[in-house]
């Protein structure tokens, strides 16, 4: 049994090894498409946000509008919309990235950098709605955790009259198709949590395997290999008694 392992056990550990870097680079793979911004979804986020300019509510409350505004998240590309008063104050905010910036006021949301940028400005530099409109961008952008696979856009809303009544942002998502790559994503993960595994204890065993039949100290060098890897498996190969009646893997 003992020489069937250790035949077997290289085998494992390079096949374990080849899954697990092969899927790594999988996973990179689909990390910088998940970056990579798809203009067709940039489009159809913009012709979204088009849809509601285009209503034309008579003010910022209208239930009507509100429930066109709700209607653009069945969209397979926004992630996200918030709905905003003319004086900053978040009204609606629905979607994956919501939870961040789901009340309150946009002032009190910004980032720091966007308050120091604005209060270095003269007074007269930006009307009030231009000021409140940049701290809105900077609000919707603040989550953060997402923005590297999300982007964002924020546009004014007119009464049929010209009047603004608010803003509406949204975060759509970069990737064209993020569904197939998510799912990916799981699938490559999954892989790599099984074949390091299998590959860093298989390198272990065999040593211990090896070591106890050559009379080494099989405990302490398994340790060693388990901790040090490849390093101290060349160190375990260069250092063990010869023994010629042990079957010795080829790598």
């Amino acid at each position: 049994m003992s020489n069937r392992l250790l035949k077997f056990l290289p085998w494992t550990a390079l096949a374990g090894g080849v899954l697990a870097v092969s899927f790594l680079i999988v996973l990179t793979i689909l990390h910088s498409r998940l970056k990579e911004e798809n203009t067709e979804n940039r489009r159809r986020a913009v012709e979204a946000i088009e849809r509601i300019q285009a209503y034309h509510p008579k003010n910022i409350y209208d239930s009507a509008f509100k429930s066109k505004i709700e209607e653009t998240l069945d969209s397979q590309y926004i992630a996200t919309i918030w709905l905003i008063s003319p004086e900053g104050e978040i009204l609606l905010s629905k979607g994956s990235t919501a939870g961040s910036l789901s009340s309150g006021s946009v002032r009190e949301q910004a980032t720091i950098e966007t308050h120091e940028i604005l209060n270095s400005l003269p007074p007269d530099a930006l009307k009030e709605d231009k000021r409140i409109l940049l701290l809105a961008a900077s609000a919707i952008q603040r989550e953060g955790e997402h923005n590297d696979i999300y982007n964002h856009l924020i546009r004014e809303i007119h009464s049929s009259d010209g009047t603004r009544v608010g803003l509406v942002g949204v975060a759509y998502k970069l990737s064209p198709d993020p569904g197939s790559v998510a799912a990916g994503w799981m699938v490559s993960v999954l892989i790599v949590l099984f074949s390091l595994p299998v590959y860093w204890v298989s390198l272990p065993l065999w040593v211990f395997l090896d070591a106890r039949q050559r009379g080494e100290r099989a405990w302490p060098w398994a340790i060693f290999v388990s901790i040090g890897n490849l390093v101290a498996l060349i160190a375990y190969l260069l250092a063990r008694l010869p023994n010629d009646n042990v079957p010795i893997p080829k790598y």
